[in-house]
């Protein structure tokens, strides 16, 4: 099963979704002051895809070609006033990996417990890049900006990202 190690994070089951989230507190900043990251919010779910590569997102009886896992990652950093989000896809059946389109970069996750810890890839992700070649904004891993501990929360949190970076 190419989704295994996800599959322990969330069930292969088009519908199945999960957010995780974290804001840092001034007295985690203060002990980590090359953190640059104050807040981190990431999305997961599955969706089926049926033969002609069409997407459902809640379980059905007809049977389906496929899986996909989806993710969304928003973080805001120090100094920004605006936060920054990208999305695309995860697979793994050794390890969780998650990637953005356009070489754009990625993470890996495991579980802890409840929560998840995600860990940049050496390149980091880059934000805010369409696949037109024009560069968005990207994050790579530092002393203290390489994995983020985040909490399981309620889906309400994730719902408007969802809707902004993947559209339904």
């Amino acid at each position: 099963m190419p989704y295994a190690k996800l599959a322990e994070l969330l069930p292969a089951e088009p519908g199945r979704k999960a957010c995780y989230a974290r804001t840092y507190d001034a007295a985690h900043l203060r002990d980590h002051p090359k953190q640059r990251v104050t807040s981190v919010t990431f999305f997961l779910r599955v969706v089926g895809l049926d033969a002609s590569g069409d997407k459902f997102f809640a379980p059905r009886a007809e049977p389906y070609d496929r899986i996909q896992y989806e993710h969304v990652i928003a973080l805001t950093r120090r100094g920004a006033k605006r936060k920054l989000s990208t999305s695309g896809y995860c697979s793994g059946d050794v390890t969780a990996q998650c990637v953005v389109e356009c070489d754009a970069g990625g993470m890996t996750l495991e579980k802890a417990g409840e929560a998840l810890l995600i860990r940049l890839l050496d390149d980091g992700i880059e934000f805010d890049n369409d696949c037109d070649g024009s560069k968005g904004t990207r994050v790579k891993p530092g002393a203290d900006d390489n994995v983020f501990h985040v909490n399981k929360v309620s889906l309400d949190l994730c719902r408007e990202l969802e809707k902004s970076e993947l559209g339904e």
